[in-house]
């Protein structure tokens, strides 16, 4: 387990604050938002490639060993799942009759190992469908235990304010989370492992020829580590005419050296954060 950032400003006053932690097995993130809405704190960790759910556990025990701050009392801790195994299921699918662990098991297969948990979308009147590994789950609940439990899916529709065409893409540790909005409506939200620049123009084109989406049109909004001048972004550049790279959520403050980072590397983190907090 790498740290990628860990910014921890002294004399938080976490009884004030909300800790928000995402998760998902390729990596660990965690933010503060203290009582002035100011993130204050930013740590990132990556796991190892094919890290399974009992190697995320022992990471997680591990994290939670090494940073103290996790052992504060918080006035709200919310933690905010990523796992892949998600489904969107219309509200008029999801009548009493309906078994979430049959629906999430024809797309992701059978699994006696994991909780399946749903958020209603009520904007979209849809639910998120999706899965926990059990014994992640438990080990967050013994740390964690009045923490609210939520999923990065059910979130992210919130994060685009811009009417029209929306193409979001979080790049990740080796990964990358790709949403579509199209004529204001939520198309698709999916995960996708990548080891080279043409596997991500490949995804991003392939989304937009499935939902007949003109990518000289669409919006193509980049959040996470990646360089704005590197290749990889020059190439999505010769396909795509409109990309825009990701700035800090308006109406918070951040720390000076939050604020010294390319603003788009953990806006996505700092949206899901505001999303969270404004549904309070």
């Amino acid at each position: 387990m790498n740290a990628t950032y860990n910014i921890q400003p002294p004399d938080i006053d976490t009884l004030e604050s909300r800790l928000f932690i995402i998760l998902s097995l390729r990596g660990i993130s965690f933010t503060i938002l203290n009582p002035g809405n100011t993130f204050s704190s930013l740590a990132t960790y990556d796991f190892p490639a094919n890290s399974d759910s009992d190697a995320v556990s022992n990471y997680i025990n591990e994290l939670y060993q090494s940073e103290k701050i996790l052992h504060q009392s918080f006035k709200r801790t919310y933690i905010i799942h990523a796992f892949a195994e998600s489904l969107l299921v219309p509200g008029e699918f999801m009548n009493g009759n309906a078994r979430k662990e049959d629906m999430l098991a024809l797309v992701h297969g059978d699994d006696a190992d994991r909780v399946i948990r749903n958020d209603f979308m009520p904007k979209l009147y849809t639910y998120n469908v999706y899965g926990i590994p059990s014994g992640i789950l438990s080990m967050l609940q013994s740390k964690f235990p009045s923490a609210v439990h939520t999923h990065r899916y059910s979130l992210l529709p919130e994060t685009i304010k811009s009417a029209g065409d929306n193409l979001y893409c979080i790049f990740e540790n080796g990964y990358i989370t790709v949403m579509l909005i199209k004529e204001n409506q939520l198309q698709v939200i999916q995960n996708y492992l990548y080891q080279s620049t043409g596997d991500v123009v490949y995804y991003l084109l392939n989304i937009c020829q499935q939902y007949n989406v003109d990518v000289k049109g669409v919006a193509l909004c980049i959040s996470g580590l990646v360089r704005s001048d590197s290749s990889l972004v020059e190439e999505i550049n010769v396909h795509f005419s409109n990309i825009i790279l990701e700035h800090l959520p308006g109406n918070f403050s951040y720390d000076a050296e939050i604020a010294k980072l390319p603003s788009h590397y953990f806006s996505h983190l700092f949206s899901i954060a505001a999303c969270v907090s404004s549904a309070e």
